[in-house]
C-alpha cells in the first residue's frame, strides 16, 4: 500500500467505501483491493467534492456500504494555472516534501468545447521514529499494579524501550539451553556476558535497561513511518457540444507512483547451535556450557549486519472514460441522458531488498572445523562430520556454503551475508471495463405534488468486468524466505446491474415544512461470482426551518466481494 491515499468512511475500511469520479468508477491504485488511489487525480482539477452516507449502495451499487465520494472535475478550465508547494517539518532533514503542477485549458468554437490537460509531480522524504521524535515508546508491564480493580494501571507507556533477545549480537539462554547457566547476549569480538535485566518490560521483547549498551536493538531507525514517495500524474480531458441536446466526451489520466521505505532487520529464533562442534563459538564458553551437560543453543538474533529489509513498489495506472450526454424533451418529462464506458488498468511491481534465504541461513549457521584442512566450512559439505541420519540442507543457489558467524553484530564475513539474503520481484495487475446508461427526469409535465413539487425520477443499466491477478517471486512461492508464503493468482468477474430512484417533494416552502420529503431507491445486481443481490434504501428528508434539517434512512447494503478476496490463496506470515 505504500504511496497510496484511500478514503475509509465511518472507519469501516476502504474497501467499503466506494469512490467516484464524475459519478463513474474507475480502476482501483491497489492491486489487492477495489480502493481508488486519490494521488491519481490533480487537485487543481477538482471542482467539489460529494459525500453521500445513506443508503448509498443502493444508488450505487458494491463498495458504497459505508459511503460515497463523488469528486467531481472542471471541464471548462481556460487559461495556465501553475503551482509550486514544498514543506519541512520542524525537527531534523527527514520528510521534506516538495512539488509542482500545472493545468492548461482552452475553451474553442465559441465554447462549444473544451481541452484541459495537467501534469503533477509530488517527491515525499521519509520519516523515521527517531525523526518524529517517538522515542521508542512502549507499553510496559507497571510494577506499581497490585492485581485488578485496585485503580493502577495495568501497564504505563515507557520511553526507550529496547529488546536484547533480538539484538544483532544474538543471545541464548533464553529457553534454557543453557544447562542452568542463565541467558548471555555476545560482545562484538564474540564473547559472551551476562544478557541484563530490564527495569521494566512488556512480558516478552521489550524492556527497558540501564545497561544494554549496544547489544540492545532499538527500532527509531529500523522503521519508516512516511516512506521515500515520488509521484505525478498526466492528466486530458475533452469535451464538445455537437448540439444543445448532445455532449461528447473523453478523458484520460496515468499516473506513477514509487515508493521505497524501511522495515526493521530479519529475525529468527531458537536457531540450533551444536555447542561442541560450532566453529564459531567462544571456545571458554563453549568449555563452560559443554561442562553442565548442554549440548545444542537456541539462538535469537536480529540479523543487522544483513541490512535493512527495503521494499518498493513501482505502480502505475492508466485510465480512459469516454460517452455522450445530454437531454431531450418528452411529451411527459424533459430527460436528461448519460451513455458512457470506461477502461483502466493499474500494474504494480513489488521488490523486496535483504529478504532471508531460511535454508541457507540453517547451512551457513551449522558452520564446523573441516579436519581434513582446517579451515572453517559448512557441514553440508564437510562429509566425516555429517552424523548418521544427516539431511543435506536444501539450499538455495549453486554456489558454494558460505559459513555464517551470528557472535557479535560485525563478525560475519560478506560471503555468507550474501549467500543468505537475496532480493525477491512480484508483479500484479487490475483491469476494470464498464459500459452504462442512466436517465433522470421529473414530473413536472404532468404531476406536482400539492403544496409540494415536482418528483424526481432516475433510472439506468451498468455493466462492469473486473480482472485480478498476482505473479508472485518463485523462491516466496517455494516459502523459502522469511516473507509470508504466498501463491499467483488470477481471476475476474462481471457484474450487470439495474437501478433506480425516487423522490417525492411533499411539502415545499410551507410553515415548518421549509422541505418535507421521502425517497426510495433499488438496485438489483448479478455477480458472475457471488449471484443475484438486491440493495435498497427508503428515507424521509424533514427541513423545518432554514439550516436546520432532519434525515432518517433505512437501507439494505451489500458488498460483493473483490477478486482479491474472492481468488487468492492462503498465505503465511512475514518474520
Amino acid at each position: 500500500s505504500g504511496g497510496l491515499a484511500v478514503v475509509d468512511l465511518r472507519s469501516l475500511g476502504s474497501n467499503r467505501t466506494l469512490v467516484l469520479v464524475n459519478g463513474k468508477r474507475r480502476v482501483a491504485g491497489a492491486t489487492d483491493s477495489a480502493a481508488l488511489d486519490l494521488n491519481s487525480i490533480n487537485p487543481n482539477l477538482i471542482e467539489r467534492v460529494e459525500i453521500i452516507t445513506g443508503g448509498a449502495s443502493a444508488i450505487y451499487g458494491s463498495d458504497a456500504v459505508s459511503g460515497v465520494v463523488n469528486i467531481i472535475t472542471k471541464d471548462d478550465f481556460d487559461g495556465v494555472r501553475l503551482s509550486f508547494s514544498g514543506s519541512q517539518p520542524a525537527r531534523g532533514p527527514e520528510g521534506f516534501t516538495y512539488g509542482g503542477s500545472i493545468v492548461a485549458g482552452k475553451n474553442f468554437a465559441q465554447g462549444r468545447g473544451n481541452i484541459t490537460v495537467a501534469a503533477d509531480y509530488t517527491k515525499v522524504k521519509e520519516i523515521t521514529p527517531r525523526q518524529a521524535d517517538m522515542r521508542n515508546n512502549v507499553a510496559m508491564i507497571n510494577p506499581d499494579d497490585t492485581g485488578p480493580n485496585d485503580g493502577i494501571p495495568d501497564l504505563i507507556i515507557v520511553p526507550g524501550g529496547e529488546a536484547f533477545q533480538y539484538s544483532g549480537y544474538g543471545a541464548v539462554g533464553l529457553r534454557g539451553d543453557t544447562g542452568g547457566l542463565g541467558a548471555f547476549v555476545f560482545n562484538d569480538d564474540g564473547t559472551p556476558r551476562r544478557a541484563p535485566t530490564p527495569i521494566f518490560t512488556d512480558g516478552s521483547l521489550f524492556g527497558k535497561f540501564d545497561n544494554c549498551g549496544p547489544a540492545c536493538f532499538r527500532f527509531d531507525d529500523s522503521i519508516s513511518i512516511v516512506p521515500d514517495i515520488e509521484r505525478y500524474n498526466l492528466n486530458l480531458s475533452t469535451h464538445f457540444d455537437f448540439s444543445d441536446n448532445v455532449r461528447a466526451y473523453f478523458g484520460a489520466d496515468y499516473n506513477n507512483t514509487s515508493s521505497y521505505g524501511r522495515g526493521q532487520p530479519v529475525l529468527r529464533a531458537a536457531q540450533p547451535i551444536n555447542i561442541a562442534q560450532n566453529a564459531f563459538l567462544n571456545q571458554a564458553f563453549r568449555q563452560q556450557l559443554l561442562a553442565v551437560g548442554a549440548t545444542t543453543l537456541a539462538l535469537d538474533r536480529l540479523y543487522t549486519d544483513v541490512g535493512l529489509r527495503f521494499s518498493q513498489v513501482d505502480r502505475n495506472s492508466l485510465s480512459f472514460v469516454g460517452g455522450l450526454k445530454g437531454e431531450f424533451e418528452t411529451g411527459f418529462s424533459d430527460l436528461r441522458y448519460d451513455i458512457y464506458g470506461t477502461y483502466g488498468r493499474t500494474k504494480a511491481k513489488f521488490t523486496g531488498y535483504n529478504r532471508m534465504l531460511l535454508p541457507n541461513l540453517r547451512a551457513a549457521l551449522d558452520a564446523v572445523v573441516d579436519p581434513g584442512s582446517g579451515q572453517i566450512r559448512c557441514r553440508m559439505d564437510v562429509p566425516s562430520l555429517q552424523p548418521v541420519g544427516y539431511v543435506r540442507p536444501a539450499i538455495v543457489g549453486s554456489g558454494p556454503c558460505a559459513p555464517f558467524n551470528p557472535f557479535g553484530s560485525t563478525a560475519s564475513s560478506a560471503e555468507a551475508r550474501d549467500f543468505v539474503s537475496t532480493t525477491t520481484v512480484s508483479n500484479a495487475f487490475v483491469r476494470q471495463t464498464t459500459a452504462g446508461f442512466s436517465l433522470s427526469g421529473d414530473s413536472s409535465k404532468f404531476l406536482t405534488m400539492p403544496g409540494g413539487g415536482s418528483i424526481g425520477i432516475a433510472l439506468g443499466a451498468e455493466y462492469r468486468k473486473e480482472r485480478n491477478g498476482r505473479t508472485t517471486d518463485p523462491l516466496i512461492k517455494a516459502g523459502v524466505t522469511n516473507q509470508a508464503s504466498s501463491q499467483d493468482y488470477e481471476g475476474g468477474y462481471h457484474v450487470t446491474e439495474l437501478f433506480g430512484e425516487l423522490s417525492v417533494p411533499i411539502l415545499t416552502d410551507m410553515p415548518f415544512a421549509k422541505l418535507l420529503s421521502v425517497e426510495g431507491a433499488v438496485r438489483q445486481a448479478d455477480y458472475s461470482h457471488a449471484g443475484q443481490a438486491t440493495s435498497w434504501k427508503a428515507g424521509a428528508i424533514w427541513e423545518p426551518v432554514d439550516g436546520f434539517r432532519l434525515r432518517a434512512t433505512l437501507s439494505r447494503a451489500i458488498r460483493a466481494p473483490n477478486i482479491f478476496e474472492a481468488f487468492r490463496p492462503s498465505e503465511g506470515q512475514t518474520t
